[in-house]
């Protein structure tokens, strides 16, 4: 799936539903000028706190623990499990748009 996230995007700290078992962001910025508009890594401050996905979660209820560089020719990706938390901070940037190709390895059903 391609994905265009613009000024005014956000997404809180969030696992993914369970049906996926891998998640892969490929970058695709036009220039280096937006390396700080990508992809966060969280950790619940309730170090026991754990997520089934589905919902996005307050980001007072955790620490941010690193930003993933929003580079050219780069990829970020994490399994599912129910503490991968991660999101996108703010982008209060008129004007930028943030390009990835989203890839998600899903589960398979029984038949």
């Amino acid at each position: 799936m391609l994905v265009k996230d613009r000024a005014g995007y956000q997404i809180g700290p969030h696992t993914d539903l369970p049906a996926r078992l891998v998640s892969l962001l490929f970058y695709l910025p036009p220039n280096s000028d937006i390396e700080a508009r990508s992809t966060s890594v969280y950790i619940p401050k309730d170090r026991g706190f754990s997520s089934d996905g589905s919902v996005h979660h307050d980001r007072r209820d955790f620490d941010l623990v690193e930003t993933v560089p929003f580079r050219m020719n780069s990829v970020v990706f994490f399994p599912r499990t129910e503490r991968s938390f991660h999101g996108v901070e703010l982008i209060p940037d008129a004007g930028i748009e943030r390009d990835c190709m989203l890839v998600n390895i899903m589960q398979g059903s029984a038949a």
